[in-house]
């Protein structure tokens, strides 16, 4: 029973004697938790500012023009359609880039037709012949003279 004592001392003593902590680690510790706050403070600022950013994309009507024009310049006109239709944009300052894009989709919804057989499609030829007639017609109902060279050209395609 004495040495049960003894060594129960022994622990008590050894927990008493616990190393101060030195003004190194205390330094060290500040400082690295000061970087994370940093770090923290940076990230929450330029979360505000991207969040304010696309905000302001979706109402600035120039933005949008200009991201219409470089899709449209390019003649990449379905990804201006998609463009189009991802931002809602759907108002008159529009309607120029709308009325190429639907020439163009019922310009290859004509070659897609045309290229599916009877036997396997029932009605193909006739989507054909309707799309082609889609084609004509928006070539000769062009509302914006922009437009008017590359219907025409779609529309010479197909003849």
């Amino acid at each position: 029973m004495h040495f049960l004592m003894q060594s129960k001392k022994g622990i008590h003593m050894a927990k008493q004697k616990t190393n101060k902590p030195s003004i190194l680690k205390i330094v060290l510790k500040a400082v690295a938790a000061l970087f994370l706050l940093y770090m923290f403070v940076n990230i929450m600022i330029f979360t505000i500012f991207y969040m304010d950013e696309v905000g302001d994309y979706d109402d600035n009507l120039a933005y949008q023009v200009d991201g219409c024009n470089r899709y449209y310049y390019q003649k990449e006109y379905a990804e201006l359609r998609d463009y189009l239709m991802l931002y809602n944009s759907y108002e008159d300052e529009f309607d120029m880039y709308w009325e190429i894009v639907d020439g163009y989709a019922d310009y290859r919804q004509y070659l897609q037709w045309l290229q599916t057989p009877e036997d396997r499609v029932q009605g193909s030829s006739e989507m054909a012949t309707m799309y082609k007639q889609r084609v004509i017609d928006n070539a000769l109902n062009c509302r914006f003279e922009q437009n008017r060279a590359q219907l025409t050209k779609y529309a010479e395609e197909i003849k």
